[in-house]
């Protein structure tokens, strides 16, 4: 019997390489989930900042997992291995070819305007490489799957679910709200939420945390206001979302495309806190959002948003039924074995063995470039660090 079991007929272990600029939150995400789904498969997992990568991991690898490419060293790592014959996997949560030109600092922008063009073009070339262009957004992968020469384009849900309970608010005329974003989402705060909360903090009492934003950018106001610097431990932010029991989240968003190509993970998180959320009427949020239902939308104005904060203030007994109804929407849809599933289903380059050969991998990292941006960033991060104190 042993003697008829063909030596293609035992499943190898099949090794992947994740490749990433920095461990921000969303790659953390992919990263749980991906650990999660090797718990189950034949799949041995190397995780690289891209400047670390070396010759010898690719070589060591099946699969490069690239999450979010967008700079030539990334480039050149892609390159040689699909050169090599290995299989290439990009994931995107954002639209990096159209972002929106808002900085949380003069520096930032100094470095990001200096280099955009030419990562903008460095990330069609990977796009164009990949077997698999891997997303959470419907509308992202449609913008993008003209780039996609002859690869596929996948979508699954990447999201945190762990549940908790629903909050109350002894007190109905308080509340204490939350938006945690990146540096230059200030501009909506400014256009929308802060206007409409100046004038509802004559009647109410209202507070507001902002997470990610820097003070100095958000306009004057008349309630209590904090603002903590971005985190960039997903246990550390989670934690402190958890401590604070917030009563309410909002996500305002612009509605231009780059948006629309966003996920709607302001929806699980806030649904996971037990709080409902107030969402700008639009892609993402009208994809998953029932107005009344399981949170409320707003147009994009400071009008309506400041009606909706009203109604949330003012209507507790609902606020809690759609939190209710949120946090069953998402136990049924975005659970973690239904994110897995996906994932097995739809991916299966992850674990699949096709007995590649592969070539003779050619690379040689661009050491000038990755120790100038390995610095740059950690200049970057002192600077704002410093002017957010």
């Amino acid at each position: 019997m042993e003697e008829s079991i063909g030596a293609n007929q035992i499943k190898r272990m099949k090794k992947i390489l994740i490749i990433y600029s920095a461990r921000i939150p969303s790659v953390e995400l992919v990263l749980k989930n991906i650990y999660e789904f090797s718990k189950n498969e034949a799949v041995d997992i190397t995780e690289k900042q891209v400047i670390d990568v070396r010759k010898k991991h690719i070589e060591n690898a099946d699969v490069i997992l690239a999450i979010r490419p967008f700079e030539i060293s990334s480039y050149g790592i892609i390159k040689a291995s699909k050169q090599a014959g290995k299989e290439i996997i990009v994931y995107l949560d954002d639209d990096l070819l159209h972002l929106p030109h808002v900085y949380s600092s003069k520096l930032r922008k100094l470095f990001t305007v200096a280099m955009y063009k030419h990562n903008c073009r460095y990330l069609k070339e990977i796009l164009s490489k990949c077997d698999v262009l891997w997303g959470s957004s419907d509308y992202l992968l449609k913008q993008y799957e003209k780039y996609v020469v002859s690869g596929k384009c996948v979508k699954t849900d990447i999201c945190t679910t762990t549940l908790g309970e629903i909050q109350t608010r002894p007190d109905q005329t308080g509340i204490n709200i939350v938006y945690a974003g990146s540096g230059n989402h200030y501009v909506h705060l400014n256009k929308y939420i802060i206007p409409a909360l100046n004038r509802l903090s004559s009647k109410y009492n209202v507070s507001l945390t902002c997470v990610g934003m820097r003070k100095e950018n958000i306009i004057p106001t008349n309630f209590q206001l904090s603002v903590h610097p971005w985190m960039n431990s997903l246990d550390e932010y989670n934690l402190f979302m958890k401590k604070n029991h917030f009563d309410l989240g909002v996500a305002p968003t612009e509605q231009t495309d780059f948006y629309r190509c966003k996920y709607f993970n302001k929806y699980i998180e806030y649904t996971s806190l037990g709080i409902i959320g107030i969402y700008t009427d639009d892609f993402p949020y009208r994809s998953v959002i029932i107005d009344g239902a399981n949170g409320l939308l707003a147009s994009n104005n400071d009008t309506a948003w400041e009606e909706k904060l009203e109604y949330a203030i003012t209507h507790q007994d609902e606020c809690m039924k759609m939190a209710e109804n949120a946090q069953k929407d998402v136990a049924c849809k975005f659970d973690l074995d239904a994110q897995l599933l996906q994932i097995k289903t739809q991916i299966t380059e992850l674990y699949c063995d096709n007995y590649r050969s592969y070539r003779k991998v050619r690379f040689k990292p661009n050491y000038m470039i990755n120790y100038a941006r390995r610095w740059a960033n950690r200049f970057v991060g002192f600077y704002e660090g410093i002017r957010n104190k």
